[in-house]
């Protein structure tokens, strides 16, 4: 019993930084950060394409500033040859969001993730456009992937 109620104690309220007094579980105040939201979102990205896939936007803005890029495999097996980026223009053009020589091989189960890395432009720069993911090389085998651009809003 004693062991229980020291658990309950060691929660600390958030809003106040102060312990519980009452020796309960939290009701309130207690929760430290809310998910966060896609600011773009590509589901089912075919992995075996080198065709242009562009994501859908998630909201009503105009101006965004990219901060991370998730990839999760939906389904298929290890993308051990698909290497390719994420740009702001169709058919591989300019700006260069996520680059062409990005590997997907950390995508080697279902459920897997990785973070694609941004290129150094993207944490400075204001962006407008709608990101499309393009492959230079697709995976052999078949796999999808959902794919997450996460940023601030900026409009």
């Amino acid at each position: 019993m004693r062991a229980r109620q020291e658990r309950r104690t060691a929660v600390i309220n958030t809003v106040n930084n102060s312990y519980p007094t009452n020796n309960s579980y939290p009701t309130n105040n207690y929760i430290t950060q809310a998910a966060a939201s896609p600011l773009f979102t590509l589901r089912a990205a075919n992995l075996r394409s080198t065709s242009d896939q562009p994501f859908a936007k998630n909201g009503t803005f105009t101006r965004y500033v990219a901060r991370r890029i998730v990839a999760v495999l939906k389904t298929g097996g290890v993308t051990i040859t698909c290497v390719g980026g994420i740009y702001g223009g169709a058919n591989k053009t300019a700006p260069v969001i996520v680059s062409a020589l990005q590997s997907f091989l950390g995508l080697s189960g279902v459920g897997k993730i990785i973070d694609l890395p941004l290129t150094a432009l993207l944490f400075t720069d204001v962006r407008t456009e709608t990101p499309i993911l393009s492959l230079t090389t697709g995976s052999i085998g078949a796999a999808t992937a959902d794919i997450f651009l996460f940023g601030d809003i900026v409009d």
